[in-house]
């Protein structure tokens, strides 16, 4: 959500500078940062309960299982 609200404000500001769009790439690699951050603490944490979990729902950002789509 926060990526696509950056890209929203970048885009908003048009396409004669490049400076509103760093934003979108700085919070494009802390979102990826604290993804792969939390994935790997949670695998700690649980375990084979987590593996289970990813295996329900594979896709990262959108938790929805593959037999609802």
């Amino acid at each position: 959500m926060d990526v696509v609200m950056a890209l929203c404000w970048a885009l908003a500001c048009g396409f004669s500078a490049f400076t509103p769009y760093w934003y979108v790439i700085w919070i494009t690699i802390v979102v990826a940062q604290r993804a792969a951050r939390d994935i790997r603490h949670c695998r700690e944490k649980y375990g084979q309960e987590w593996k289970e979990y990813e295996k329900l729902c594979p896709y990262l950002f959108i938790p929805v299982r593959p037999s609802i789509l």
